[in-house]
């Protein structure tokens, strides 16, 4: 019963095909049967019938894939933290922090080479030395104000890149007709 539940959209979606291919198949048969075979023809409005049934199989294999990724990313209530007397954003807006973070698929989908155990590395050194008590608030701070830092970078890039990238064309071919 449960696996049922689980896989409904897929169930309808399914059916709903089936249904189709029936449809389609006594269409293309009515249209080539002989005239002496009695066949009813879907005729008039029933010629629209299975379009509508794929846009209805197309949506409730969307709601179902939709309520399973709702089911499964349930996020994971944080505590309101303040760093060195700073809040976070969250607890000035008054909300609860809606992490999401898979970390197992980030670091399957990641790439690994001899520079990123390099850098893991020093950080544990940097950690160790500097903050021996507190190596994961060290962590914490790190990856928060280095990951903000890389998100504002990489917004200047795409906002001042392009007009840098302009001006750039236009000192390397000179005068440029408007349109170009």
């Amino acid at each position: 019963m449960e696996s049922i539940q689980k896989h409904w959209s897929n169930i309808v979606t399914i059916g709903y095909v089936v249904v189709v291919a029936f449809v389609e198949a006594w269409q293309q048969a009515a249209a080539s049967a002989s005239p002496n075979v009695s066949i009813p023809r879907l005729e008039g409005s029933w010629n629209c019938l299975p379009l509508l049934l794929l846009v209805a199989a197309g949506i409730s294999w969307l709601v179902g894939r939709r309520r399973k990724a709702n089911t499964s990313q349930q996020p994971v209530p944080q505590p309101p933290e303040t760093s060195d007397d700073i809040p976070a954003l969250s607890v000035l807006l008054g909300q609860t922090a809606n992490i999401t973070f898979d970390p197992k698929q980030f670091f399957a989908m990641a790439h690994h080479s001899p520079i990123t155990a390099e850098a893991e590395k020093n950080m544990r050194t940097v950690a160790q030395r500097n903050f021996p008590n507190e190596k994961e608030g060290f962590y914490s701070r790190f990856i928060g104000v280095g990951l903000v830092a890389h998100h504002y970078d990489l917004t200047w890039f795409v906002i001042y890149g392009s007009q840098l990238a302009a001006l750039a064309e236009l000192n390397s071919r000179g005068l440029i007709p408007v349109p170009d």
